[in-house]
């Protein structure tokens, strides 16, 4: 089943400066260092095979080089391990290679330069080696030479540093080892140089709807600037391990309303007045929010390195909940500690 932030992350790639970032990642040469945005051109990936199958490739780019032949990259994108991925992109190349001839893309009627590339999102490690010949047993004698053959480049989490790979960290961002306030702030960095408004948009609505598929409950991340999330991570969780943490702080939200709610139903049925019934639904939720927002501000503290005094615990015992608020956009904007709280 396709999650909605899973389509959203192979829509990303129909930009062409992450296009180009993607092919700097599976070929690391001189050249492709030198490639700009304007040199790609999203192509046309749905064709009709000749008995009448229809296929529609993820994304298909061409690269058009100067005086050159074009190059066309053909991304695949799998979210679990496939054994059979390279018979998979010999039939996708074929097929493309195919309607390229028909449509004269051809250079000089030879075979278009085609590279194939398989984006891997999954968690696990990638077990099959990403090429045709690995899953045929051996020839005999004269046959090796007349074997059809195709290799194709795997993009995973392993790729190393990078625009690529901080996306695709940031996509399954599970584990203690990622640095999720430096891999924000890469992108962050990254996407000033671009100067591209939709670009921008579009980055950061993806990854406030991965914070949002991890905290299903969390309001924090709705109207945020890519910065402004960078420092909500950078004042809140450093990896998955406080991650964890948070959604039991989450969970104990809800159960903490519920609980309001049922007590205060239950006083209300006690003294058989609606007007009791009514206090008391509101006197459980404030509570619950008063709870939830003294915990919230605590984690938030704790993980800033940030200690209080005697005075500081007795006025976070006493606040208010639009107090505690404040408090909470204080530290998560600001990095410091509110006034009222700070040691006399």
């Amino acid at each position: 089943m396709a999650f909605p932030s899973d389509t959203a992350f192979k829509q990303l790639f129909s930009f062409p400066e992450l296009a180009r970032e993607l092919l700097r990642t599976a070929v690391p040469q001189r050249w492709t260092a030198r490639t700009r945005p304007g040199d790609f051109a999203r192509i046309n990936a749905s064709y009709v095979s000749p008995n009448g199958t229809h296929r529609h490739d993820d994304v298909v780019w061409c690269l058009h080089r100067d005086r050159r032949p074009c190059i066309y990259m053909l991304v695949e994108f799998q979210s679990a391990p496939d054994r059979w991925m390279a018979t998979r992109m010999q039939g996708y190349a074929a097929l493309l290679s195919e309607d390229l001839t028909k449509q004269r893309r051809a250079t000089h009627g030879r075979e278009p330069l085609l590279l194939p590339i398989v984006v891997y999102s999954g968690r696990d490690a990638w077990p099959y080696r990403p090429c045709l010949g690995a899953l045929r047993p051996l020839s005999p004698p004269g046959l090796e030479h007349l074997q059809p053959e195709l290799n194709y480049v795997l993009v995973s989490r392993s790729i190393g540093p990078g625009v690529i790979g901080a996306l695709l960290e940031l996509n399954q961002a599970d584990d203690e080892r990622t640095d999720i306030p430096a891999l924000i702030r890469k992108l962050s960095a990254w996407l000033k140089r671009q100067n591209n408004a939709v670009l921008s948009r579009t980055l950061t609505a993806w990854l406030q709807m991965r914070l949002q598929d991890q905290f299903p409950d969390a309001t924090l991340v709705q109207e945020l600037t890519m910065e402004k999330i960078a420092m909500m991570f950078e004042h809140d969780f450093r990896n998955y391990t406080e991650v964890l943490e948070y959604r039991t702080l989450l969970r104990g939200r809800r159960e903490g309303l519920e609980m309001g709610r049922q007590e205060g139903r239950q006083e209300g049925r006690q003294e058989g007045r609606q007007e009791g019934q009514q206090e008391g639904l509101r006197e459980g939720a404030t509570k619950a929010l008063l709870a939830e927002r003294r915990n919230t501000l605590a984690l938030l503290l704790k993980h800033a390195g940030m200690s209080l005094s005697e005075a500081g615990t007795r006025a976070l015992e006493n606040a208010t909940p639009d107090q505690l608020l404040d408090w909470i956009h204080m530290v998560i904007e600001a990095g410091k500690l509110p006034p009222e709280l700070s040691p006399a």
